[in-house]
């Protein structure tokens, strides 16, 4: 396993002297990055779906579940970019013709890519290239078909200021001028390369040096888009800090988030152990809280505000603020943050205990597509609500379940199998339920647009297993949904105990 979330290259391609270049992003597949791909799925991209011919008819409901995720991601982070499907070990295939054809009939009728992912290319010889990497057979097609389908996206043929170009251009020889040295670097805290990444008055210097003056954001937002730099302006630790490496922020998340039994070696535990931070990092891999000291020591303090708050803003990780002590009147904010995608996969009940104030609603999406992340940035929020409505009750969470409290009401979430997210009030005497669904609701709506483009879908049921749609039971005046109580009958999007949604999504950012 390397270290890195994916590998970074770049790749001339074409012989018709078009000088088309490509950045290679190879994403890592292990489960916990999969909460990371809405960073680097860009709309400006064409994207290879890699498969082995060799196994995957072994399990086809493996197989297409995991043609689904990856098809499914990219169509929801980038809906109009192409998608080629490669299929490799052809030199494996005992019958060759055989298994090309069954391959090429699963696609077809049972991912059905075809009608559901309009964006996979079909080439000449079908929905899919078949290649071998220890042959080379087909590797050069597959290069060319590459470079066509990139050549007909109409991004690729952008005017872009030659003033723009050289800019660009002179940033990332920052980058490269340290590349190999920085290539494959071992998992444990390392003085950085400054040239991973510039302040925002170097790159102004630069700039102006090629007479750009006026249009420097808009500059940096373009190239942002196009993938080949990262620049985010929601805060001013942000705002200050263009990444010309993207490999850099990666490495500095990868520290954090990570597969637990893959890269257990890539610790430096006698260095740990060292620093008395064996506590820390065990609660990280155990329990997903992190301690600002071991993220210090991850991060080796560089550019530590920025790397913090870029993980904040995109919701993977938030503060952890239970168990403040209040000392002259001041809340000491304890210093630790939750970091939901190395949560233990433990369940916490078989059954959740019914009631006579009991309430459960869900948001399903079913019909549609539960991405990965969604559930981990929902538990980053509720988390921080329930630290501001009771912080002295520590919340029990996993990575798909969770019971929090919310002032003397518990609540349950759970993600469940049918891509359904259910919530169960168990308790609602100090909490109507529908407070909770309209916060619940805008929790969402903060979720979608600041990590998924604003393209998530869902329908709400209410009553648990009953799934009344939403409309139905507002047009019912279902209780204890619409009753006189109710926020949701007025159209109110009110919140538990008076807090200010603005004002509280305002203190996460």
């Amino acid at each position: 396993f390397r270290a890195n979330m994916f590998v970074n290259m770049h790749e001339s391609v074409g012989d018709d002297g078009s000088g088309l270049t490509l950045t290679v992003y190879d994403f890592g597949g292990q489960d916990v990055f999969h909460t990371l791909h809405h960073l680097f799925l860009t709309k400006y991209g064409v994207y290879l779906v890699v498969f082995s011919l060799s196994t995957v008819l072994e399990n086809e409901a493996r197989s297409l579940s995991n043609f689904k995720f990856w098809l499914s991601s990219i169509q929801l982070h980038a809906p109009d970019a192409p998608i080629l499907i490669v299929g490799t070990h052809l030199g494996d295939l005992k019958d060759e013709s055989r298994t090309l054809v069954e391959v090429e009939v699963f696609l077809e009728n049972t991912v059905k890519v075809g009608t559901r992912f309009p964006q996979v290319y079909r080439t000449d010889a079908g929905w899919f290239t078949a290649v071998d990497n220890r042959t080379r057979e087909n590797i050069s097609p597959l290069r060319k078909e590459i470079a066509r389908v990139a050549n007909r996206t109409a991004f690729v043929h952008t005017k872009i200021s030659l003033r723009w170009t050289k800019v660009l251009d002179e940033m990332i020889s920052f980058s490269r001028k340290d590349k190999d040295n920085t290539q494959g670097s071992e998992i444990e805290a390392k003085p950085e390369h400054s040239s991973s990444w510039l302040e925002l008055d170097t790159v102004k210097d630069i700039a102006t040096k090629y007479g750009v003056r006026e249009d420097v954001d808009k500059m940096l937002s373009m190239f942002h888009e196009f993938g080949v730099l990262i620049h985010l302006t929601a805060t001013d630790a942000l705002r200050n800090i263009v990444v010309i490496d993207p490999q850099w922020i990666l490495q500095k998340i990868g520290l954090v988030i990570r597969d637990k039994d893959a890269h257990k070696s890539f610790y430096d535990l006698k260095r740990i152990k060292k620093l008395g931070l064996k506590t820390d990092l065990k609660s990280l891999l155990k329990s997903g809280i992190v301690s600002k000291d071991l993220l210090e020591f991850f991060w080796n303090q560089d550019q530590f505000r920025f790397v913090l708050d870029f993980m904040e803003h995109t919701l993977l990780l938030s503060r952890w603020e239970f168990g403040s002590i209040k000392r002259g009147g001041k809340k000491k904010v304890s210093e630790k943050y939750l970091v939901p995608s190395m949560l233990p996969l433990e369940r916490i009940l078989s059954k959740v205990p019914t009631g006579r104030n009991s309430s459960e609603f869900a948001f399903d999406f079913s019909q549609s597509y539960l991405p990965a992340g969604v559930f981990q940035r929902l538990l980053c929020l509720y988390t921080a609500h329930s630290a501001r409505s009771n912080p002295g009750c520590l919340p029990i969470l996993y990575q798909r379940e969770a019971c929090l409290w919310f002032g003397t009401a518990s609540v349950v979430i759970r993600h469940m199998e049918d891509d359904r997210i259910s919530f169960f009030l168990v308790e609602h005497e100090s909490l109507h339920p529908a407070e909770l669904l309209s916060l619940t609701l805008s929790m969402f709506q903060k979720v979608n647009e600041d990590a998924m483009h604003g393209r998530l879908k869902w329908e709400i049921t209410l009553n648990g297993e009953s799934r009344i749609p939403f409309s139905e039971a507002k047009q019912r005046k279902l209780k204890p949904w619409f009753d006189d109580k109710s926020c949701l009958l007025s159209g109110k999007n009110s919140s538990p105990q008076g807090i200010d949604l603005d004002s509280f999504f305002d203190k996460l950012s």
